[in-house]
């Protein structure tokens, strides 16, 4: 995965938009008891949109002559939520448009991609997009982002990290009759960030709705599916109660291109698996599958060692969402269909066409 790293310069932008729209919003409302959040966490929940600019702007078109506009659009309660994450290109002061707002709501232009970016943490396992959001022909780019949790701290200036602030709130130990574990301390200080980075984003792949549509499994309001979460080596099977191979346990599906298996009468997101003829069920339990390799084999991006047994943990994804919701494995698609660079060629090729034309 190509990564690049996050800086406290890189989001600062975003930031102030984040805390104007909060501030645009908190205004409107009658009362805070409707506020479902701080600030602090409101931030939390819109940070997820710093790769629309940075992964473009940052690593894809790093070296281009021409950088994609992001929406900083501030919308009432009126207006439609379909913005594109990607309004546009600009160059040289010039500007294509792929969207243009009406009234209230977003039209894309004809002729024009329609770009969605999906950012996903680094400890998330699954992606999911909603059937209503989810055209054929659109872009979906799948981010992973990993940020520091104490990111924050990098907005707070040199006073916060005042000595002084330390010695105002250190407590008398006369308190203390005893405490011969250790349980209870006095604060410590707070360190300001080393280097400058607070994360990091990758990009996983660029996908069409049409490909992702083909290999998730379609999940109905409020319907639970299952999933593989982890896969561990174990060194001995106990009280095996199975013995038979991948491709007889799991059917395959040539249009997802994945084997696919109910389980505890659910979905299971089917499964990819390079070389199934190596792996054998040697265990079946009700939250995991116990596998003894006979060959090199992988299963999704993991690759399994011959002669080793691997105990595969199959985990609930619970859904209270009131939607209808495509979800799939966030490592299925490392290498898998990926159009990131037919993405590249379009966007090239509308530069050359418009903004390139118009700058000379």
């Amino acid at each position: 995965m190509k990564t690049i790293p996050v800086t406290k310069r890189d989001i600062l932008p975003l930031i102030y938009f984040i805390v104007s729209m909060f501030q645009q919003e908190n205004n409107h409302r009658q009362g805070t008891s409707s506020k479902s959040d701080m600030l602090g966490g409101y931030i939390d929940r819109w940070i997820n949109k710093i790769p629309e600019n940075l992964l473009f702007n940052n690593l894809l078109l790093k070296d281009k002559n021409y950088k994609v506009i992001n929406d900083y659009f501030i919308y009432g309660a009126k207006s439609d939520k379909n913005a594109p994450d990607i309004l546009g290109l600009k160059a040289n002061g010039n500007i294509l448009k792929f969207a243009e707002f009406f009234d209230n709501t977003w039209v894309p232009v004809e002729g024009m991609p329609y770009i969605e970016v999906k950012s996903f943490r680094q400890n998330q396992k699954l992606v999911s997009v909603r059937e209503t959001q989810l055209k054929d022909d659109n872009y979906y780019v799948f981010v992973e982002s990993d940020f520091k949790p104490d990111y924050l701290i990098s907005m707070f200036d040199d006073s916060f990290f005042d000595k002084g602030i330390l010695d105002s709130i250190r407590m008398s130990e006369q308190f203390i009759k005893s405490n011969n574990s250790g349980i209870i301390t006095q604060t410590q200080p707070v360190s300001p960030f080393e280097c400058g980075e607070i994360g990091s984003i990758g990009i996983i792949t660029v996908i069409k709705g049409d490909d992702f549509r083909k290999r998730t499994t379609r999940c109905v309001e409020k319907e639970n599916v299952y999933y593989v979460k982890e896969i561990t080596i174990r060194e001995r099977v106990t009280g095996s109660n199975a013995d038979k191979r991948f491709d007889e346990m799991f059917e395959y599906n040539s249009t997802k291109g994945a084997y696919e298996l109910s389980w505890n009468n659910k979905q299971l997101i089917p499964v990819v698996c390079d070389n199934p003829e190596n792996i054998r069920i040697k265990k079946i339990n009700k939250k995991s599958l116990i596998i003894e390799t006979a060959g090199p084999c992988s299963i999704y991006d993991e690759q399994l060692e011959a002669n080793r047994y691997y105990s595969i943990e199959i985990a609930e994804f619970e859904r209270s969402s009131g939607w209808i919701e495509y979800v799939g494995l966030k490592n299925q698609y490392a290498g898998d269909v990926d159009r990131t660079e037919e993405l590249l060629a379009l966007l090239d090729y509308l530069y050359t066409k418009f903004l390139k034309i118009e700058a000379n």
